[in-house]
């Protein structure tokens, strides 16, 4: 019966997605996760530009999603971002419904362009496991009305916890036969020793586990490591423009410590004297200690971006995003992690980029110590970049079994 329920939604709602050859769904969450599935993303639709449609979904609270899906589709006008509210697009395919069962003689098909989309949120920030629950059981529903909508042939997703019931929600219009898709899960690259909870979740119904860190590689039979760190050394650091600025950010979070010691004058003496860098700019987040010695920016948007492009050094917190910015564009990397975010995630993740020489990393009890014996020398580290490519020889692998 639920089978039969499911099909006539899918079949006779006559609301149509707009594509162009095979859907793919693309599962988006805050921060770092965006960050690393965007990389992926552009370099798929970069390297092997045959006709796939994208498609994203986020958390309904997810206030920077749809700005780093037009980051990456350029080409996209605001018809793409249209209807995104589940409620809105469940009333027009029930609409429609309702419209076609008391007019059988006049059927009215209607199209949606929208491609982005968002689905009520799973988990915030230090919410319990047991207060998930039910959001999560509420987005599962929500999901199964938008994979039947969208019908994604592939399905990626790098750990939200959003990603959970959108992958069980797959798994299960597959396990029905209702709808046959393909489920790729690559783990966040803060994952160093253990699996993320959403990493546990899915292991059991993906079709292709990716993970960063040998460690997980080899305690996971269906795990596949990815290659990310370069033997090529970032560019030597030998000579200081008269404009040169360091840059201090810490991503969207509160990290107020940080931000306080870098505005304080000792760290100003050490980075124009020790160093020979002229002046500082830091980005402060969602903090609310302002800066009085230096320039400062709240969030962490194209502006920053730049900055970071053109910085001689880069002061930041532990966030994968910031950090994968900074080394992609051959900038030192000094990173602080912020130990007061769940799991601690960031301190592990700097103590293994520290050990494979990929960052300077300084844990803040440490920081106005270890600043003030900093030589250059110290910041000759190797390039970190994501594994976009391996994703995509995965992802077209896939693909081609789709066919």
């Amino acid at each position: 019966c639920r089978k039969k329920i499911l099909l006539w939604i899918s079949l006779n709602s006559h609301v149509h997605v707009c594509r162009t050859g095979m859907a793919t769904l693309v599962i988006l969450g805050p921060g770092g996760h965006a960050s690393e599935i965007m990389r992926a993303v552009h370099h798929i639709k970069e390297s092997f530009p045959q006709r796939t449609s994208f498609f994203y979904v986020a958390a309904d609270n997810d206030t920077l999603a749809e700005s780093r899906v037009k980051g990456v589709e350029r080409t996209w006008s605001k018809e793409y971002f249209e209807n995104k509210s589940p409620s809105n697009l469940m009333r027009k395919i029930f609409r429609n419904m309702l419209r076609n069962s008391f007019s059988s003689s006049s059927r009215t098909n209607s199209t949606v362009k929208t491609r982005f989309f968002y689905i009520p949120r799973v988990r915030g920030v230090g919410d319990s496991v047991l207060w998930c629950i039910i959001p999560c059981i509420w987005s599962f529903f929500y999901s199964l009305l938008l994979l039947l909508f969208v019908r994604p042939r592939i399905i990626l997703a790098n750990g939200p916890a959003l990603c959970v019931p959108v992958l069980w929600a797959a798994a299960f219009l597959n396990f029905m036969r209702i709808h046959t898709n393909t489920r790729i899960y690559i783990e966040s690259l803060t994952c160093v020793d253990r699996l993320s909870l959403s990493g546990e979740c899915v292991y059991p119904i993906v079709d292709a586990f990716l993970v960063h860190w040998s460690s997980l590689g080899s305690t996971y039979s269906k795990a596949r490591t990815l290659n990310h760190i370069k033997s090529r050394l970032l560019r030597p650091v030998t000579c200081v423009h008269d404009e040169s600025y360091a840059l201090v950010t810490v991503g969207t979070t509160n990290f107020d410590c940080l931000v306080r010691m870098c505005d304080a004058p000792w760290f100003s003496t050490v980075v124009k004297v020790r160093i020979g860098i002229k002046k500082i700019v830091i980005q402060i987040g969602n903090g609310t200690y302002i800066p009085t010695n230096c320039e400062y920016l709240r969030w962490y948007d194209n502006r920053t971006s730049r900055l970071l492009a053109d910085a001689a050094l880069v002061v930041c917190h532990g966030g994968v995003g910031t950090i994968l910015d900074a080394s992609e564009r051959n900038v030192p990397i000094i990173a602080v992690p912020n130990e007061s975010l769940l799991n601690n995630h960031q301190l592990l993740l700097c103590r293994e980029l520290h050990n494979q020489k990929c960052v300077f990393a300084i844990e803040l009890h440490e920081f106005h110590e270890k600043m003030s014996r900093l030589r250059w020398r110290d910041l000759r580290l190797k390039s970190l970049e994501y594994p976009s490519r391996e994703i995509g020889e995965v992802f077209m692998s896939f693909k081609e079994r789709c066919r």
